[in-house]
This record gives C-alpha cells, structure tokens and sequence, in this order.
C-alpha cells in the first residue's frame, strides 16, 4: 500500500481542491519541479497546508505533524500559495489601505503588549 506522505491529512480527499489546482492560473505558481535529489511538494499538498493554515490558525509545528513537512518548509509554503492567492484574486477582492491599516493595528497590538491592556 502506496500512500502519500501526508496519509492522515489527505487520504480520504485525493483530488482535494480541484478548482484550485486547476485553475490554470494558481496551479502554475505554486507548482514545484522535481529534482534529481527530491521530489517537489505536490500541488495539492501545497493548498491543503495553507487552506488547513488559514481555516484553523494551526502553527507550522502543528502542521508538520499533520502533513509530515517540515515546519521550514511549511513557513515558504505558506506565504507564496497566500501570493499566488492574492496576485491571482486582486481583480476580485479589494483591500482598501492594507498596509495602513495593517500597520496601525501591529502598533497598537505591540504597545497593548508592552503596556500590558
């Protein structure tokens, strides 16, 4: 019996996320070329890790557990399907002051923190 790595995660769900993976624009982003020494992370794997990220909040150490990746790994995986995701969707969701308003709530979350409210 043949399984994937991430038997636990994926076993009951092989052709998770279709739509996404074959969306021609997604799928070719967050594609990985096997090499001589390693075979790249598949596709689907790739969108199951940073839907399963994004759904639960799951650290990375969670994750690595869950899908047997390393939590390295899992931290690049992460933010570029989140690109992909973004440079493929932006036509479609529009953040209006992202970066403003996203710094101004890391600011004040630091000083909550450091002031202790």
């Amino acid at each position: 019996m043949n399984l994937s790595r991430s038997q636990g995660a994926m076993a009951n769900n092989n052709n998770s996320h279709p739509f996404l993976v074959q969306e021609p624009r997604v799928g070719p982003m967050i594609r990985k070329k096997d090499t001589k020494w390693r075979k790249g992370i598949p596709t689907n794997e790739r969108l199951a890790i940073t839907l399963r990220f994004l759904a639960t909040g799951d650290s990375f150490k969670s994750l690595h557990y869950l899908f047997n990746i390393s939590p390295h790994l899992i931290s690049g995986i992460v933010p570029e399907v989140c690109s992909a995701f973004f440079a493929v969707l932006q036509d479609y969701v529009k953040l209006k002051n992202f970066e403003e308003n996203f710094l101004t709530l890391f600011i004040k979350e630091i000083k909550s923190n450091i002031i202790g409210n």
